[in-house]
């Protein structure tokens, strides 16, 4: 149909405006005239979709890529019934044209007939492809005001209706928008990086986004990439541990790959472990730490040194100080700036220095004088780090500072210059952009490796036009509250995003340098053990694949037969080594056969195979309780029916049975297993029954020939669950069918606990870290190591007791029992076991042999039974003068022994630790702290080593006690008192003290100078009152007239708020190793 759009009353320019930065390629629109809507509604009411087409129009004939354009409407809703739904639909007049796509800004208006000028309206756009045919608005109008009375019409229309007589005006007016980039609006469904701009990304290992950025703009610079690959990597061709080698690799992975890489390798070569690679970090910061690593195999600075001058210059004298500095990158201030080139004029710009301030020379007095700095060579590549993060005081935290700050495409820095050699220009090449709030943010980089801007954000590559390059990243400007409030919920996100989105590092390269640093890199010049290295990886990941490709139209099929079930002592009906309880000493059956099978083969050409004729073919499944057993009957059909998308299976084969009854539909197989006196003689016999036979009659055909099995019935239902069933029962009762398996006698329980906790242990020597040695007989230790080759092992059962055990590890070492000690391996924590314990204490619930650890053993000096009666008692021994330096000892006890025992012990260390030569005078004072670092009590000499707390650690200082004062505790926090570190101790009050001289005595025992202590925060409460005290908001005169020991009462708590300085892994710093 022909282009028809009416006349709405306004300017279309005026109802529909032109999205700013995009070029229209050309536009028109078109009037679907309806007249009759209730008609309308009652065809749509007969359709299965409940759509109706419009006549289909035509806007532009004159391209060779014109489209045909319709709406799709939806009367009666379409996901929400009570609005109408309208939808733009273009398809290629050229139906075989493939890829396609359309980028559209279109609205939508529906308007009163003959009054044209009363509508409604939506505007929208879209990238319209073969995937996406339409798109529009499910609620383009509610059916209720279209039919009734529209209260924003009332005053237009008296009516309110925007249906004239039961007819209704639909126009649609389409702008089709240039596709500059080829990916405008795009949704990156099914988005191929390599096929639209021929570059890959990487993918994020969590929070690498910022190394993802770095790597890019590194890789675009072709001279640095020839300098990665002359390299000299051939003596460690290990990637996880050579920088060097991981970046060659993963710079030829991006020039030959075609998907996104991983860069575990590098990070891995960094030293980083996965946490690492969990922590965000600031890319500046892994620029210097990676060029810094880099710099001893590469000339990096050719490309990236350049070099200042710092003066200070006479202006009334000739004389000059200055000194020349090297820099690899510029760092400029964002605050308070407009843009670049005002920030390099802040840069460089000089300061008087006269008066008192005046600078003095060694030959000319005080003179007036300029300083300043000015560069006297810039780099071929200049990177330049924007500060978009400064401390904020009041936060106490770093803040970013997302200001409007703009940036240019070329730079000319020849006034910075000493000498000039010309025109020093420099362009823009590189963009790195953080996105978001300090501690959540994203990085993502805008590079030009050519002629083109392209984005490289994680695992994605796009083609960006320059307004995305330069406005998109300029930041914003901050508005006020009143105008946030007044913005809609999508102007306030669009706000938020481009205010928190902005450049925050800038890589210029010199124009006449330009063509040498980007210009090709041959795919030969990377280093030949590299190529060959990853073209054999390449080759054995194809190989892998095609295993991959052959398992999706081969199977294999793994064969149990007659031979597999006999002489076996375990669950199930034989060692299936798929089990976590197999274990290939004690399953000494015949090895299960496997054949590889198309999965499309017939089962009866299965059958007429020479392994499975005159068989019985059953398809093996694991149940509920992980139990294997009979499926179903493989006798019809194709193998794929039965297997599904399994990649390997068992099936049983079995001789055809005469069943023990006339009706064979209703038989099924049942396994007996008869236990001998040696897993050698044990059998397990099918039998064909029926759900009605009695399991004494099964008992009285397998009594006649094992006559000595008693007439005691159990089912083995899975590997922790045996259960009696009853010999009068029928097996129908017992909800018994096919492949289920039955046993008899009375030995069958204790026989299956045997099997399910049957284990076996391996043992070295423990000689991780020689703990308790004081109790440890090292010689037989030494001996042992030097005779002993191989790893000791033994069988044992989860059930035995630790000397049950020892007494099997004692006979092979050579060593009684009673002296040796276990433990139980795991990787993160060693066990040691206990006398009177079982051996199933240390191993993991319904263990199976994978999840047995290893385990160690030490031979004592003493009998474990006393050595069990010695524990540790972990001291922290402190200076004579503070409660800053001390060291963390071990002493070995008897649970027996008092506190003046300990004491006795402490005070001999305490001569070694004392820095004075001289025996300091005072008595030791003993107390603890928990694992929370309070205080929990003071220790006094009758006190026994077995009442204090497993976890209590002991204090210790040469510091008297006076009990006739009162004493409060002190306890040390960060910020908030449960956030509790150091020691907690206890402070003496003096009677007719006052504050300020309480707490110079409090300083004095801490050991802090006068003003480090006058950093901390101090605080007190009283458990009498419930009161707090901030004693750091007080005066001098105030503190003066207070007297601690009229305020508080014995154990009554005094807070100092301040850092822990001995806290690991506190702020840790990103490294490269």
């Amino acid at each position: 149909m022909e282009n028809q759009f009416i006349n709405l009353g306004s300017p279309i320019n005026e109802l529909f405006p032109p999205l700013p930065n995009y070029e229209t390629l050309y536009e028109g629109g078109f009037t679907w005239h309806i007249n009759n809507w209730e008609s309308l509604e009652q065809s749509a009411k007969d359709l299965a979709s409940k759509k109706i087409e419009s006549p289909t129009f035509n806007i532009h004939s004159n391209l060779d890529r014109d489209f045909d354009w319709k709406l799709l409407l939806y009367p009666l809703g379409n996901n929400n019934p009570k609005c109408v739904a309208v939808y733009l639909n273009p398809t290629p007049k050229d139906k075989e044209l493939k890829n396609w796509s359309c980028c559209v800004q279109f609205s939508i208006f529906f308007s009163r007939p003959n009054q044209d000028s009363v509508h409604v309206g939506k505007v929208s756009y879209y990238r319209f492809s073969e995937v996406d045919i339409d798109w529009g608005f499910s609620d383009m109008i509610e059916i209720e005001k279209l039919k009734t009375r529209y209260k924003e019409l009332k005053d237009t229309v008296p009516t309110g209706l925007l249906l004239n007589n039961n007819n209704l005006n639909i126009s649609c007016y389409i702008r089709v928008i240039k596709d500059e980039t080829g990916v405008t609006w795009h949704t990156f469904k099914n988005y191929d990086s390599k096929k639209i701009t021929n570059y890959i990304g990487f993918r994020n290992q969590g929070a690498t986004c910022y190394l993802n950025s770095l790597l890019q703009t590194y890789f675009i610079l072709s001279k640095f990439r020839e300098m990665v690959y002359k390299i000299d990597t051939f003596d460690n061709l290990d990637p996880t541990k050579n920088v060097g080698l991981a970046l060659q690799r993963l710079f030829y992975n991006l020039q030959t790959s075609e998907t996104a890489l991983n860069t575990i390798e590098l990070t891995k070569s960094f030293g980083w472990d996965s946490t690492d690679s969990f922590i965000q970090n600031d890319i500046q910061e892994l620029n210097r730490l990676l060029l810094d690593k880099l710099e001893d195999s590469m000339d990096l600075r050719s490309l990236f040194v350049g070099e200042m001058k710092s003066y200070i210059r006479c202006l009334n004298v000739e004389y000059e100080s200055s000194k020349l500095e090297e820099f690899w990158d510029i760092q400029l201030n964002v605050k308070n700036m407009t843009n670049i080139q005002q920030s390099f004029d802040y840069y460089v710009q000089t300061e008087i220095l006269e008066g008192d301030n005046a600078y003095s020379t060694d030959d000319y007095g005080l003179q007036d004088a300029k300083k300043g700095v000015i560069f006297t060579k810039l780099p071929n590549i200049l990177f330049i780090q924007l500060n978009r993060f400064e401390y904020n005081y009041n936060l106490d935290k770093l803040a970013k500072i997302n200001d409007r700050y703009e940036f240019f495409d070329t730079l000319n820095l020849s006034k910075y210059m000493e000498k000039a050699d010309g025109d020093e220009i420099y362009e823009l090449h590189g963009v790195l952009v953080h996105s978001g709030a300090i501690d959540t943010g994203h990085y993502y980089a805008i590079l030009k490796p050519k002629d083109e801007w392209m984005c490289f954000d994680d695992d994605r590559v796009w083609r960006v036009r320059k307004d995305e390059v330069f406005e998109n990243n300029y930041g914003c400007e901050r508005k006020s509250d009143g105008v946030l409030k007044m913005m809609g919920k999508p102007s306030l996100q669009r706000y938020l995003m481009r205010r928190q989105t902005n450049a925050y590092m800038l890589v210029y390269i010199k124009r006449d340098k330009k063509d040498e640093i980007l210009k090709e890199t041959d795919i030969n010049e990377v280093p030949e053990h590299v190529r060959n290295q990853l073209t054999k990886e390449k080759e054995i990941e194809l190989e892998q694949q095609a295993i991959l490709n052959e398992l999706k139209t081969t199977f294999k099929l793994k064969v149990v037969n007659a031979n597999n079930l006999s002489g076996y002592r375990g669950f199930d009906l034989f060692a299936n080594p798929d089990s976590k309880l197999y274990h290939p000493d004690f399953n000494n059956t015949d090895h299960i056969k496997e054949v590889k099978v198309s999965r499309n083969i017939q089962i009866g050409e299965l059958q007429d195979m020479e392994m499975f004729k005159n068989k019985n073919i059953w398809l093996m499944g694991y149940s509920k309780s992980q139990a294997l057993r009979l499926y179903k009957k493989m006798d019809t059909g194709y193998l794929r029916d039965y297997i599904n998308n399994l990649l390997t299976c068992y099936i049983l084969v079995e001789d055809v049975l005469i069943p023990s009854t006339k009706d064979e539909n209703d038989t099924f197989l049942l396994f007996v297993k008869i236990f001998g006196t040696t897993e050698e003689d044990d059998q397990i016999i099918p039998l064909k029954v029926n759900p009605f036979t009695r399991i004494n009659e099964i008992y009285e055909q397998i009594a006649m020939k094992n006559s000595e099995v008693e007439p005691i019935c159990y089912e083995e239902i899975g590997p922790n669950d045996v259960e009696r069933i009853s010999i009068d029962s029928m097996l129908l009762e017992n909800e018994l069918s096919n492949g289920d398996i039955i046993s008899f006698g009375t030995k069958v329980i204790e026989i299956y606990k045997d099997i399910r906790f049957r284990v076996k242990l391996f043992f070295d020597v423990y000689d991780d870290e020689l703990k308790d040695k004081d109790y440890l007989d090292l010689k037989r230790m030494d001996e042992l190591k030097k005779n002993t080759h191989s790893t000791i092992s033994i069988w044992t059962n989860g059930n035995d007791t630790y000397e049950d055990m020892a007494k099997k590890l004692g006979e092979k070492v050579g060593i009684e029992f009673q002296y040796l000690r276990i433990c139980a391996a795991y990787e993160n924590k060693h066990i040691f076991l206990k006398t009177k314990t079982q051996l199933k204490k240390y191993l993991m619930k319904n263990y199976t042999f994978d999840s047995v650890p290893n385990f160690k053993f030490q031979v004592l000096n003493v009998s474990l039974a006393s050595f069990e009666n010695k524990r540790k008692v972990k001291v922290k021994l402190f200076n004579n003068n503070n409660y800053l330096n001390h060291k963390v000892i071990e002493i070995p006890m008897l649970k027996s022994e008092t506190v003046k025992t300990l004491r006795d012990v402490l005070e001999r260390k305490m001569k070694d630790f004392s820095t004075s030569k001289d025996e300091e005078p005072g008595v030791m004072t003993l107390w603890t702290n928990n694992s929370h670092f309070r205080f929990t009590g003071i220790l006094t000499d009758d006190v026994f080593i077995d009442e204090i707390g497993s976890n209590d650690i002991v204090c210790a200082r040469k510091l008297e006690i006076n009990e006739s004062l009162k004493s409060i505790i002190v306890l040390q926090c960060t910020k908030s008192v449960n956030n509790t570190h150091g020691v907690s101790f206890v402070f003496q009050l003096k009677p007719n003290e006052n504050f300020i001289d309480a707490l110079d005595r409090l300083n004095a025992l801490f050991g802090l100078s006068k003003k480090e202590f006058s950093k901390i925060r101090l605080s007190s409460f009283s458990h009498k009152d419930s009161h707090t005290i901030n004693i750091s908001n007080m005066s001098n005169t105030d503190l003066s007239k207070l007297y601690p020991y009229d305020i508080y009462d014995s154990s009554d708590v005094l807070f100092l708020d301040h850092p822990d300085r001995f806290k690991s892994g506190y702020n840790r710093q990103m490294s490269i190793k």
